[in-house]
């Protein structure tokens, strides 16, 4: 039990909210979409506030309804939910939206309904959408586009996430975009002065007319969409891959835990100088799909040329901030300290502890 947690004043147990409805030490609701559809197979917990560990679970039934008996246990109760999904290929953990976010009482019992939204206001003022980003392409590729002459259009590539069917979003872009509604997007950008086209690639992928980009997860952005463009020089069509250079740009090696591995983020964070912390934008990243607690990873499409920051993170409860118990680790020297790097030939080893 939480020491801490005994300063909530037991007296204001009987005044958390309950509804008129509400069963006593029972917590009941109904989980549906945007469009007023029911979910099923929704995700329901509820976190006793007074005593640690004292948690419930629950999924919602083929109406989207579910019911947490709370076994006569005192003190206060906040509920919470999130439903998983797998969309082209990857498996997303997405909360749901509570129609009441106030812990209740146990024993006046409460009914918490949730919604699935893709995008839209969070209780904390964040957003349910992703961030859309349209980076620099490298010099070498091509001439940078003016800020304020870039327009882009993201058309849905089928159903979103959600299986809604999205509508095209075209926006003059000036700086990332906040609240995409999740989905999978063909983007194509334009020179509103008309200067010549604009082409566009996902990170590692080849410059053209259009590019289809897939929800991406960024520790501390959530979900992300990004893209890099560039106005071909001569108004070109896209140049062939170049040849692959023996300079090497890529970091490789390994990472040990005491725990399985699976779904852990590793990053190259780009430096932006010592002692100035890292660049999440600019940074590159892998998730490791395969189970073990010694386990691969690479991370290409780095520069040979910059620094980087190597860091791990396994998000135990998926929640997307980093928590006690989480698993955390960085590359270091011999002496221990964190050290800036840059691509090489061979690995880059290192352990993941515990966070306190």
């Amino acid at each position: 039990m939480n020491p801490s947690r005994l300063l909530f004043p037991l007296a204001l147990v009987s005044t958390l909210s309950a509804t008129a409805s509400a069963t006593p030490y029972l917590v009941t609701g109904t989980v549906k979409d945007a469009a007023g559809r029911p979910v099923p197979g929704a995700q329901i917990a509820v976190d006793n506030t007074y005593f640690d560990g004292a948690e419930l679970h629950t999924v919602t039934n083929s109406k989207g309804q579910y019911r947490i008996d709370l076994k006569q246990t005192l003190g206060a109760w906040q509920v919470v939910g999130w439903v998983q999904r797998t969309y082209h290929g990857e498996t997303y953990r997405l909360p749901l939206q509570p129609d009441k976010a106030a812990a209740f009482g146990g024993a006046s019992g409460a009914a918490r309904n949730f919604t699935w939204r893709i995008s839209g206001k969070t209780p904390n003022g964040g957003v349910y959408g992703a961030r859309f980003y349209a980076l620099d392409g490298f010099s070498s590729d091509g001439e940078v586009v003016e800020r304020g002459d870039l327009e882009v259009t993201l058309t849905p590539e089928g159903p979103l996430l959600d299986g809604s069917p999205g509508k095209p979003i075209t926006v003059r872009y000036n700086a990332p975009l906040n609240d995409v509604p999740l989905g999978r997007y063909r983007v194509t950008a334009r020179s509103l002065s008309g200067k010549g086209p604009v082409w566009v690639r996902t990170r590692g992928g080849t410059y053209a007319a259009s590019a289809v980009v897939n929800l991406t997860y960024v520790a501390g952005d959530g979900q992300t969409l990004s893209v890099d463009v560039i106005r071909p020089k001569g108004q070109a069509a896209p140049r062939a891959a170049a040849p692959v250079s023996s300079t090497p740009t890529t970091f490789q090696g390994k990472v040990v835990a005491d725990i399985d591995l699976k779904g852990t983020l590793v990053w190259a964070c780009l430096s932006l100088g010592e002692g100035k912390g890292c660049d999440k934008e600019l940074s590159q990243e892998v998730r490791i799909t395969s189970s073990g607690k010694n386990v691969a990873y690479v991370i290409t499409d780095v520069s040979s040329k910059l620094s980087y920051y190597l860091i791990a993170w396994k998000d135990l409860n998926g929640d997307g901030e980093l928590n006690a118990g989480d698993y955390l680790g960085h590359f270091v020297n011999t002496s221990n300290n964190t050290e800036l790097v840059q691509p090489a030939r061979g690995s880059f080893d290192f352990r993941l502890s515990q966070v306190e």
